[in-house]
């Protein structure tokens, strides 16, 4: 599995096992991590800004199966 695709991998069974709860007892997740950029998912959207003279990435993706997320990668 390449580094790139192991975020993905482990949000999605995280999501599934939120989602063996109760019916509807989780209607949204949204998770905020600080990760290396070369574990950033390949599916979603990136940009760039300039913190303190350093630029750093910042990657989002959202998804509504197996129910509603939200996922914020900050580079570290």
């Amino acid at each position: 599995m390449e580094k790139d695709e192991m975020l993905n991998v482990i949000i999605g069974k995280f999501l599934s096992e939120l989602a063996a709860l109760d019916q509807n007892a989780i209607s949204l997740v949204t998770v905020t991590l600080t990760v290396k950029p070369e574990y950033f998912p390949k599916t979603g959207y990136r940009q760039q800004l300039e913190i303190d003279g350093t630029i750093k990435s910042i990657h989002e993706q959202q998804g509504t199966q197996p129910m509603p997320y939200y996922v914020t990668c900050y580079e570290q």
